[in-house]
């Protein structure tokens, strides 16, 4: 009834595999299971339809209880992280490129002004995985370092990032 995931599984997206895994098996709830303790990723996994999100840390009666609170229909999630999200800070246009939740708000955070380290740090994951976020965001835009992704924004007037 209930698909307990760990959000962090070499060579995937965690997003992608929520959106999997709701397609293969609609009908069961999906509780994400990690040793991370970012609640961007909770916000970012309850918006793509996960019933839950618990970190390992939690004392086992706990863990006992949200699972027992999903499976009864309900939710468990931490609160959400307070920032200006990307949709926020650009508007919407047809024809710019498209990026999953998490790349998404990194650039957002980026657009806010952010260094690499607070974004790293804002986001509660390391620097290795967030360079790793714009390395794909600059792929998919077609630029070599974060000024270019910046200014090739400002030029076409980007205005929202899909």
């Amino acid at each position: 009834d209930i698909i307990l995931l760990d959000l962090y599984i070499p060579g995937s997206e965690p997003v992608e595999n929520v959106r999997i895994l709701k397609i293969k098996f609609p009908g069961k709830k999906i509780i994400i299971y990690t040793g991370g303790t970012s609640s961007v990723y909770s916000g970012i996994m309850a918006d793509e339809g996960a019933s839950g999100y618990l970190t390992k840390d939690l004392p086992h009666a706990s863990l006992k209880a949200a699972i027992k609170k999903v499976y009864e229909g309900g939710t468990v999630f931490p609160p959400r992280v307070k920032s200006t999200p990307a949709s926020e800070i650009i508007e919407q246009s047809e024809d710019q490129f498209s990026l999953s939740p998490l790349p998404k708000y990194a650039l957002g955070l980026l657009l806010n002004g952010l260094s690499m380290k607070q974004i790293s740090d804002n986001m509660h994951i390391n620097r290795f995985k967030t360079n790793y976020l714009f390395r794909q965001i600059r792929k998919k835009a077609g630029v070599k370092d974060n000024l270019q992704l910046v200014i090739k924004m400002l030029k076409e007037n980007i205005s929202n990032v899909k």
